[in-house]
């Protein structure tokens, strides 16, 4: 549907509104015709049963058309163009509302699910059309249109009228469809719809159009009911489509017929003809659809039935003993075959005929309770299938004979390939090469093969019920770490050094898989195990030389990256430092240029004891190559490296002896530290390259370390850090306040404290400025407490000069979990009467509140106890989960000014600031709004229903004196209670 309404050019669009704004109106047109409460009020009313249907089969682009036929029709109707606009507003919003819900519900409009017609009547039947009758009966009573001593009952009229609407009238739109349901009546079956259609229709003509001498007795009659007969007939055969289309066809015909006076609702007055008419249509329509339903689920209940009979590869079978006749229906058949026993016979493997016979037999005559055979029966193409025939005898004659006997038949087949396929097994357990071991759910040996025998020197009688821990010294076993590991996983693959039973030691390829319950437990393990010694002693002569320099027996580049993750690991585990020092000897070429290779591989050599000399405990050095090598040295301080490297620089100045003659060395060297310089092991060794390259650039025969931005950020934080703590001692930090007002009386109610740093130039500073460098340090706390004491001592003064509002201060994360945060307040208010806690308020960021829910919690609740009140600040930016806001018990909600800012042009950001004042107001919290920037913003968040607010268009943060002057010279401005835009479609 989305892709071709997607398609539609603006010209069709246009002409699909036009049409449909004038369905719609003369629809409502003729539907006034013929008012039940006033005159504007009809207990018919057509038009919601098309809006509704439009809106489901077209979507929301149609959403203008139906305004504008609603429009038309109220303004037309003698109502003002103001109540014209809201009636044409609901009649509009609510369909388009109740038909994003049950898309949403994944309703199908064809309405042949049960849960498709239970949403169908609550959201579109009930709850759309009662908010509809809602805004219509409201604005009529606002027009003056009705007194409101009548107003429920005109409310009432309303939804009864848009709820027949929507039964008689959506339903055949939403479910008839030419080209589906007309292709369907093939045969007897349209010829049988129509001969139906006839007799309901002349039925209806009859009831409806008689004089009320005829239509006394016909409606006291059960003619009267016959019309539901024939109408479930129909939905039986022809499908809700055109039963839907019936039953609005008899409910025209009944309303013509009633309206005119005629047909057997016409003996009352007016109202009651109508509200007997009103409920015999909509009984028509939900009998018709709740059949339709009900006849859905039976045929689909079947179908099901049927598919899993199919399924599970299942035949029945009955035999007539009297007259030896055999109904089969084979697992791999849809048809019954009929057949004698004899016949059977022919079709039984000959191997397998004495084993039917005497199951027969013992059935029969020995008095067994029931028939049960497994028998291989011959398929086309000679093709033999495993079958299990189970049955009993159910009936026997006046002598007590059997006559009929009756069961199931199941293709087995694929279970006697598995018992064959175990037998298998069985025969290469025993002939296997590969030693295996069958234990139990608590690893007790259950059994062993011969080549296990072989491997391990132990007789299998001697190790049956034996762990096998007790098989070799517990010293030497790796079963302690290995069954733990296997329970958990199912699955466990490894090497073990072993023993045989007479003390050789030997190693063994071990694979362990669990075996599996019916239930999903282990209940057995399988250990498959070969002799891999000489295997692994090859592997390791291999690996070492993988992981080793063939010159210097050093770990080379490929074993250093194990290394390093091994000791950033034990440094990161035992929260110590790790350096790693790049080293590149000097003048090493000119001495292999001079002595040749074979001088210079034994220098490297000597080079290489040298630098073992200077590892201890878990130190680690490699050769990266050529005259490259890599110092790994685990330190206890940051600083620990510098001596370490210097002995090392000290050590290789020495000379070295070659070919008689003295070689002297020098070497460059650059250091990096794990964690401080970066926490990847490849990155680390290229910045030790640069800061290497950097000590050959200022000289050679010097150490350099790396110098990096993280370096650089930290010091600009410590630095940030020492200047506020420096400008807090010298008390160059101020508050500044900024007023909060009702906004539909625009006095001041109260104020947040906002802070700023005065810089040496006079500049003010901001929180976002400086407040991140300080964020999660005792710094953030002792500026927090600083705040805290300014602006209670800020309130006592206002107060003792006849102030009365509300003081707001906002509390950082770090600072409300420090544990003297409460005891901290509970010092400032000491003394007071009260007075002051009850007007000062605590603002917390969401993010933080959520964080910790039940510490913060507690929290809140200690500070309630003192006679503060708790807000939420920037609410919305966070989780602003409902679970969360209803443990969390805050007293105010504040609206994150970036919602506010631009919800005058942003419809997301207006439905977010009316939803979260929708959640205040569920919770019962008050609101402030944030970012009230233009007179505008005021009027929006009161129409919204938002009383109170803050921002530049109020006034901005000002110092104390500069507030009390303000305070002073303002002068209240209510703002003005705007109509709140409707959402868009």
């Amino acid at each position: 549907m989305t892709a071709s309404c997607s398609s539609l050019t603006t010209g069709q669009a246009a002409v699909q509104n036009l049409l449909l704004a004038g369905g719609y109106a003369g629809l409502g047109f003729l539907c006034l015709s013929h008012p039940f409460a006033g005159t504007h009020i009809s207990l018919i009313w057509a038009p919601a049963g098309l809006a509704f249907a439009a809106l489901l089969r077209w979507g929301p682009r149609l959403c203008p058309g139906l305004w504008l036929g609603a429009f038309a029709v109220n303004f037309l109707a003698d109502l003002s163009a103001p109540m014209a606009v809201g009636i044409a507003c609901g009649n509009t919003f609510f369909p388009w509302l109740g038909s994003r819900l049950l898309h949403r519900c994944g309703m199908h409009c064809r309405l042949d699910r049960r849960q498709d017609l239970l949403a169908f009547l609550a959201i579109a039947v009930v709850a759309t059309s009662s908010l509809t009758a809602l805004n219509g009966a409201g604005h009529l009573w606002l027009a003056g249109k009705l007194p409101a001593e009548r107003w429920l009952n005109g409310w009432l009229y309303w939804w009864l009228g848009d709820a027949i609407g929507t039964l008689i009238v959506a339903v055949p739109l939403l479910t008839f469809s030419w080209r589906r349901d007309l292709p369907a009546l093939k045969g007897w079956r349209l010829l049988e719809t129509g001969v139906l259609l006839s007799l309901l229709l002349a039925l209806a003509f009859l009831l409806f159009f008689s004089e009320r001498r005829i239509a006394l007795p016909l409606t006291a009659s059960p003619l009267l009911f016959l019309p539901f007969l024939l109408l479930s007939w129909i939905a039986i055969r022809a499908g809700l489509g055109p039963a839907s289309l019936a039953a609005l066809l008899v409910s025209v015909i009944a309303a013509i017929g009633t309206l005119d006076g005629l047909g057997g609702f016409s003996l009352g007055s007016p109202h009651q003809n109508l509200l007997m008419l009103w409920s015999y249509m909509a009984t028509l329509s939900v009998i018709t659809m709740v059949i339709t339903v009900l006849l859905n689920e039976l045929t689909t209940s079947r179908q099901h039935l049927e598919l899993a009979v199919s399924g599970a590869d299942q035949g029945t079978w009955e035999w007539d003993l009297l007259q030896d006749r055999l109904q089969l229906r084979l697992p791999w058949q849809e048809r019954r075959r009929i057949l004698s026993l004899g016949q059977l016979y022919q079709l039984v493997h000959p191997d397998d005929r004495r084993r039917l016979t005497s199951a027969l037999e013992q059935h029969l005559d020995a008095g067994q309770p029931t028939f049960y055979c497994e028998f291989r029966l011959r398929r086309p193409l000679r093709q033999w299938r495993w079958i299990m025939a189970k049955g009993s005898l159910f009936n026997r004659d006046n002598r007590q004979q059997p006559t009929r006997m009756a069961g199931m038949l199941a293709d087995i087949t694929p279970r006697k390939q598995d018992e064959e396929r175990l037998r298998l097994s069985a025969s290469v357990f025993a002939h296997a090469r590969e030693a295996i071991m069958i234990t139990d759910a608590d690893f007790r040996i259950l059994d062993t093969n011969d080549a296990f025998t072989r491997l391990t020197g132990y007789p299998r009688q001697e190790v049956l019920g034996r762990h096998p821990d007790s098989l070799q010294p517990a010293a030497e076993s790796l079963y302690t770490a290995l069954w733990p590991q296997l329970k958990r996983n199912g699955y466990w693959r490894g090497e073990i050094d072993n023993r045989r039973r007479d003390g050789s030691r030997y190693t063994e390829q071990v694979t362990v898989s669990a075996v599996l319950s019916a239930a999903g437990t282990a209940s057995h393990y399988v250990a498959i195990s070969s002799d891999v010694t000489q295997l692994r002693e090859q592997q390791q002569a291999l690996e070492h030389l993988a992981h080793y320099d063939s010159l210097t027996g050093l770990p080379n580049r490929t074993r250093l990256r194990l290394l390093m993750d091994q000791a950033m690991a034990d440094v990161r585990r035992r929260h110590r430092w790790l350096a790693i020092c790049y080293l590149d000897l000097d003048g090493f070429k000119p001495i292999n240029d001079r002595f040749g290779h074979a001088a210079g591989d034994r220098l490297l050599v000597m080079v290489a004891e040298r630098l073992k000399q200077q590892l201890f405990g878990r130190d680690s050095l490699a050769r990266l190559g050529g005259d490259e090598f890599i110092l790994l040295l685990e330190l206890d301080e940051c600083r620990g490296w510098q001596p370490a490297i210097e002995r090392v620089l000290q050590l290789l100045c020495d000379p070295f002896p070659l070919a008689e003659q003295r070689a002297q060395l020098s070497a460059s060297i650059g250091v990096v530290l794990y964690p401080e310089d970066g926490e990847d092991a490849d990155g680390l060794i290229r910045q030790a390259d640069q800061a290497m390259y950097r000590a050959k650039q200022a000289g050679r025969n010097r150490y350099c370390r790396f110098d990096g931005e993280l370096e650089r950020q930290d010091r600009l934080r410590r630095q940030r850090q020492q200047e506020v703590a420096q400008s807090l001692a010298e008390g160059r930090f101020l508050l500044h306040y900024q007023p909060k007002i009702e906004l539909h009386s625009g006095h001041v109610i109260g104020a947040e404290a906002l802070l700023r740093w005065q810089q040496p130039d006079g500049r003010l500073l901001t929180p976002p400025q400086f407040l991140p460098q300080i964020e999660n340090t005792p710094l953030d706390i002792q500026l927090g407490n600083w705040v805290l004491a300014e602006a209670v001592g800020q309130l006592r003064r206002w107060q003792r000069q006849g102030a009365d509002f509300r003081l707001s201060v906002n509390i950082s994360p770090c600072q409300l979990q420090d544990p003297d945060f409460v005891p901290y307040l509970e010092r400032l208010l000491e003394g007071d009467s009260g007075t002051v806690a009850a007007r000062l308020e605590l603002e917390i960021l969401e993010t933080a509140a959520i964080s910790n829910l039940e510490q913060i919690t507690a929290i809140i609740h200690r500070c309630h106890r003192l006679g503060l009140r708790i807000a939420l600040d920037d609410f919305g930016t966070g989780y602003s989960s409902l679970t969360y806001l209803k443990q969390l018990p805050a007293d105010v909600l504040k609206i994150d000014k970036s919602f506010v800012i631009d919800m005058l042009d942003n419809p997301e950001d207006r439905a977010i600031v009316q939803a979260i004042i929708g959640l205040a107001r569920a919770f019962e919290r008050e609101v402030v709004a944030e970012g009230v920037e233009s007179v505008a913003h005021g009027d929006m968040l009161l129409a919204l229903g938002c009383a109170r607010g803050q921002g530049f268009g109020i006034a901005r943060p000002m110092a104390a004196g500069a507030f009390e002057h303000w305070l002073q010279q303002y002068r209240p401005r209510p703002y003005r209670r705007q109509p709140a835009p409707s959402p868009g479609p």
